[in-house]
C-alpha cells in the first residue's frame, strides 16, 4: 500500500479564505493518512486572470507554485 500511494495526496473538507493575507486554510475532514484528519493546512494563493495557484509553505518562500520545481 505504501508504494501505491507514494507521492499521492488525497484530502477533502471545508476551507476558509483569509483575503488580507491571500491564504486559504483547508480544514481536513477526510485524508488518505488518518492522522491528518482534524488538521488545518494553510496555503498562500494567487489569482492571475482566471488561474488559481496554491503555494506550499516551503515553496511560498521561494515563490514557486505547489508541484512545480
Amino acid at each position: 500500500m505504501a508504494v501505491a500511494v507514494a507521492g499521492f495526496l488525497s484530502c477533502a473538507g471545508r476551507y476558509e479564505v483569509d483575503e488580507a493575507t491571500n491564504c486559504v486554510i483547508h480544514c481536513i475532514e477526510i485524508h488518505l493518512a488518518p492522522n491528518a484528519v482534524g488538521t488545518r493546512l494553510k496555503r498562500r494563493f494567487e489569482v492571475t486572470k482566471h488561474i488559481l495557484t496554491f503555494f506550499t509553505a516551503a515553496d511560498a518562500a521561494n515563490g514557486r507554485p505547489e508541484g512545480h520545481g
